[in-house]
Formats: structure tokens, sequence, C-alpha cells
């Protein structure tokens, strides 16, 4: 039985949803393809009719999650009236034990640092784009760059050491973390 274009589409982002999770969650060496294509319905064999190779899938489900959760997260802090509002709901949203429980619903780049830097230099060149992107919204939004890379750089360092530690300490530094980066934000806007 053949089947329809948008049949073959509506399989291909089913595989890419479910890989960005599962990466998020095990790991990129944590994920095979013949789990993978399991988790959907399919064989390993049909792998290779949506994807030339494992690398590749890499590359669009981890650019596919890193775009949806950008987007979740601007949508949400964009409601707020000012770039101060805007900021604090980024830094709470990131900051969170949701966030810190659901690492498959998460931010990539906070679940895959580690993997994304052992990946050929032609995929981490591609993923420094996105990171690069994600400094330069937070450098816009505090009005200096400096800030803004500190809020990404502590808030990613934040939520992997929130997801090794025990959950009082886990607890504690995402608290302190947010705390610590919205009275940045406060009195860089008084300022």
């Amino acid at each position: 039985m053949r089947y329809s274009k948008d049949h073959k589409a509506r399989t291909r982002q089913h595989i890419l949803e479910e890989s960005a999770s599962s990466f998020k969650e095990n790991g990129v060496d944590g994920t095979g393809v013949s789990t993978l294509m399991s988790r959907v319905g399919l064989t390993h064999g049909g792998f290779y009719a949506h994807f030339p190779s494992k690398n590749a899938l890499v590359l669009e489900a981890v650019t596919l999650s890193f775009n949806q959760v950008r987007e979740r997260l601007a949508t949400k802090a964009d409601a707020e009236p000012d770039a101060t509002a805007q900021l604090i709901a980024l830094i709470e949203q990131y900051l969170a034990v949701e966030h810190r429980d659901t690492p498959a619903q998460g931010c990539a780049v906070g679940a895959l640092a580690s993997d994304i830097a052992r990946l050929p230099a032609d995929l981490k060149a591609q993923f420094s784009s996105h990171v690069q992107a994600w400094l330069n919204d937070y450098a816009e939004r505090a009005g200096d760059a400096r800030l803004g890379h500190l809020i990404v750089t502590s808030m990613l360092g934040t939520i992997q050491l929130a997801r090794i530690v025990s959950n009082d300490e886990s607890i504690a530094l995402l608290n302190e973390t947010r705390a610590t980066l919205i009275e940045l934000v406060r009195n860089r806007s008084a300022g």
C-alpha cells in the first residue's frame, strides 16, 4: 500500500518530536535508532526513508526542540508589560522545578550541552548558531550584552546542576540563582 506525501510528512514530524524528547531524556548516545523507531511504530529500516543518518536526525530534532521551547518561553514573556518583567518571566520559567523535572519537554541546550559538544564539528557549528541567537535575544532584552549573556549562562549551568544534586540542594540552587538574576535585572532597570 502506498502512502500519501502528507502521511510521510506526518510520520517524519512524529519521528522528529519523539527524537527530540528521547535525546533530551536519554542523551544522543542513549537513544538508538531501532528503539526510537519502535517508539513511533516503525522499523529500523523505515528510518532511512526519512533521514540519511542519525546525525541528520539529531540536527533536525534538536533544532525543532530548541525553536519550540524558545518560542514557548518568549510567548509567555512577551505578554508582560515591559522588558524587565519579560526577562523576569523568562528567568522564572527556565529556573522552575517543572523545567528541572521534565527535561524531555525543556531546553535542548540544558539537556544536551555535553552531547552536542561531542558531535562532529559541522553539527556543533550549526548548534552554535542557535546558542548565539539565544544569547543575542537575551542581550537585546536586557539592553546589555554582558547581562544577557550572564543570565543565559547562569540559567543553563544552574538547570544542569539542579538535575544532578539532591532535591533540597537542587531547589536551593534554583531559588538562589533565580533570586540573584531577578535582582540583577531589577537593579539594571532601576539604575
